[in-house]
């Protein structure tokens, strides 16, 4: 495989999961390819950006809102005949509370959604569906009780949840 394929089919995103009172942020895309969808507010990690900080910037763009990472809740990985990437789906906490706007540019709406509108409202992406109503169904964790090492979120769409680490403050893992 030539260096050129490498450097036009792969890329890395982040999508970003911000939960407010029984809501989870979503923000409808301007542009093609998902022109009209419900998606994370998210976008592509730049060359030199670490997942964290490229959360934490694409939030700020799209939505005007200054937030903090959390983790890294699951990575979706595609593979098809044109494309292989990776996005990560990132836990964010809002560094002060505010009204998210959009940025009229790549993104034309942002709302806050409840688990059940998350369920009923066929303009959600497919990961943005499963992230958001499954950290919605349970707070606390909601991934707890995931028995695959990853669902299948379309036919080359696999979704892998990653479990919750419990650190000591020296940032070695608990039992």
């Amino acid at each position: 495989m030539g260096i050129e394929r490498y450097r036009s089919g792969y890329s890395i995103g982040v999508g970003g999961l911000l939960v407010r009172e029984g809501t989870a942020l979503l923000v409808r895309q301007a542009g093609i390819p998902m022109k009209g969808m419900w998606t994370l507010p998210g976008g592509y990690v730049e060359r030199g950006e670490t997942l964290d900080e490229a959360a934490v910037r694409e939030v700020r763009e799209e939505t005007g809102l200054v937030v903090v990472f959390r983790g890294v809740i699951a990575i979706r990985h595609r593979v098809g005949r044109e494309a292989n990437d990776l996005f990560a789906v990132v836990k964010l906490a809002e560094h002060n509370r505010q009204e998210p706007r959009p940025d009229g540019h790549e993104v034309d709406a942002v709302g806050w959604f409840t688990r059940d509108e998350i369920a009923t409202c066929e303009d959600v992406g497919p990961t943005a569906r499963y992230v958001a109503w499954r950290a919605l169904s349970d707070a606390h964790h909601p991934w707890m009780h995931e028995r695959n090492p990853y669902w299948e979120i379309e036919d080359d769409y696999r979704l892998f949840i990653v479990p919750p680490c419990r650190c000591r403050a020296d940032g070695s893992a608990q039992g």
